[in-house]
């Protein structure tokens, strides 16, 4: 038996939709509308999360309590860096 043999859990996957831009290559109509923003958007998590691991402490943390205080400390440190 696997992890994924629910019937409830396979209808529940077989309704997820795809988040990936279409291969530019693809002969298939092109890419999608969003791409734009899609680009934008995911840069800005991309250098989020590098900022965030400027942040040591917060990769060795265990709690989930104090990761969460650790990543809104890191916010706040990285938003008063930016102000200036």
């Amino acid at each position: 038996m696997q992890a994924y043999d629910s019937k409830k859990i396979k209808e529940y996957l077989r309704c997820i939709k795809a988040n990936i831009p279409l291969n530019p290559r693809n002969k298939r109509g092109g890419l999608p509308c969003y791409e734009i923003a899609y680009k934008h958007v995911r840069s800005a998590v991309e250098r989020f999360f590098a900022w965030l691991k400027s942040f040591r402490r917060i990769r060795y943390e265990r709690l989930t309590s104090t990761f969460l205080a650790f990543v809104y400390v890191a916010c706040i440190i990285m938003y008063l860096r930016f102000l200036q």
